[in-house]
């Protein structure tokens, strides 16, 4: 996303012409799935510009979506996911209101628009959120990134939604600015992996049950943004990887019943905000895209793992 306008990828990490989709001003994060069921990916955008708007973009086909629609209007839109939370087939919304200190739910019955929010409260200036199983019971769970730490959001049973709380914290102390979630050990338990104010990345590591092991703490450089975990050294297992403001990547290779490993930083400039994974040649392999605000534009790193 360029100056609040979507590009389009092509086979063979080129791209089609542009495409321009308005968008309003200061686009934020966004979800890109199927929300009405027509098989046709439609976006979740959060514009926080003013009194923050949940705007949906209906996918046309081809790379076309149709003019955004107001969702609601809400405090500041932070981490936009996308998750079936009830389990009925379909896309549900989930999203953190940092000025609300709420996680906000908007569940998809099948005829848009969605139904009214539900809130469930967070410790103060929730960030990123991360969903999955996390205790093995069938339904999906949250991770949020506070000010306090990771706050767990176990899914309860029953309707309407509801969660349990209990809050992982690091070493520093400091605000969270990224969760992901992952089974980095290999053990088959989602680990949870976050970074903070301070530079550092925790990784938890599963115990079962939702309960995890005291973090073991890595170093993530400046100002680091959200991790991303996917499998970038082809061993099945899913590795980290985050850049900083300093326009450095930071990656470690996961290695089963052990520590992650760093691996040597690559520099690779500009002021990085946000890191994504896709395969963008159609080779098997986990390519990097990275949004760069000091060049305004998007960026990839093609992954030459044999």
């Amino acid at each position: 996303m360029e100056g609040g306008r979507l590009h389009l990828g092509a086979p063979g990490g080129q791209f089609t012409q542009r495409q321009d989709v308005p968008t309003g001003i200061r686009p934020g994060e966004f979800a890109y799935d199927d929300f009405d069921g027509d098989a046709i990916p439609d976006v979740a955008l959060g514009v926080n510009s003013g009194l923050a708007t949940l705007t949906l973009l209906k996918g046309l086909g081809g790379g076309r979506f149709a003019s955004s629609q107001p969702i609601g209007q809400f405090g500041t839109i932070f981490g936009v996911l996308s998750a079936d939370l009830d389990n009925d087939g379909r896309r549900d919304l989930v999203f953190s209101d940092y000025s609300k200190s709420n996680v906000t739910l908007l569940m998809n019955g099948g005829a848009m628009p969605f139904s009214p929010p539900q809130t469930t409260n967070t410790h103060s200036s929730p960030t990123e959120l991360a969903a999955a199983d996390l205790n093995n019971d069938g339904l999906l769970d949250l991770a949020v990134g506070t000010a306090a730490g990771v706050d767990i959001l176990l899914h309860l049973p029953g309707t309407p939604i509801t969660f349990e709380t209990r809050t992982l914290r690091t070493a520093s102390g400091q605000p969270i600015h990224g969760v992901a979630i992952g089974d980095v050990t290999g053990d088959g338990q989602p680990d949870i992996i976050a970074n903070d104010a301070h530079g550092d990345l925790s990784v938890f590591v599963a115990t079962g049950n939702a309960d995890f092991d005291k973090a073991v703490t890595l170093d993530a450089g400046f100002s680091s943004h959200s991790p991303v975990v996917g499998d970038l050294s082809a061993d099945r297992l899913p590795d980290i990887a985050l850049a900083d403001q300093s326009g450095v990547l930071h990656v470690w290779f996961s290695q089963a019943n052990g520590s992650p490993i760093p691996q040597p930083t690559l520099p690779i400039g500009g002021r990085p905000t946000c890191l994504r994974l896709a395969d963008l040649d159609d080779d098997g392999l986990l390519d990097l895209v990275v949004a760069d605000a000091g060049r305004f534009a998007l960026r990839s790193f093609m992954n030459l793992t044999k």
